[in-house]
């Protein structure tokens, strides 16, 4: 018997957010879990989608749609290894974080499995890391997959 029912894994389509999901399903391969693939639409407009001549639904459509395909190979490399899944794809109305630890709550997820994108320094500081919010806000473990670091010869 596995240690988790439902195991969160937000995607973005990144290599981290990959090796994340293949992280989980090595911890749900041969039990009982599900896992979640969930992707973050962040719903506030950027000043580029207000100025588009699209009109800001039809944006929304084609992300959510977009987004839908990207957690469709997710889904496809948990079937491969027998590990059942399912995805759902939220709109963030505060933030990313808040919406990927209230997704997890909201599921009875007992672990969330998030990529880290590797930044350091300035640039972390000043952008902050989705992975590093979650961690600090979600009320059950969070375990952070790092990028493959390429070594230097």
């Amino acid at each position: 018997m596995s240690m988790y029912k439902r195991i969160l894994v937000p995607m973005d389509g990144s290599d981290t957010a990959e090796r994340g999901l293949r992280e989980a399903i090595r911890l749900a391969s041969g039990h009982d879990t599900q896992l979640i693939l969930l992707y973050v639409i962040d719903d506030f407009p950027t000043v580029r989608q207000l100025a588009a001549s699209e009109p800001l639904d039809d944006q929304i459509a084609r992300r959510r749609h977009a987004a839908e395909q990207m957690l469709g190979k997710g889904v496809e490399l948990a079937e491969a290894a027998d590990v059942a899944s399912r995805t759902e794809v939220c709109t963030a109305i505060v933030d990313a974080p808040g919406s990927i630890v209230e997704t997890a709550v909201k599921a009875g997820c007992g672990l969330i499995v998030i990529g880290t994108h590797g930044r350091s320094g300035v640039r972390r500081a000043v952008l902050g890391s989705v992975a590093e919010q979650v961690s600090r806000h979600s009320p059950m473990p969070v375990m952070l997959v790092p990028p493959v670091i390429e070594a230097t010869a």
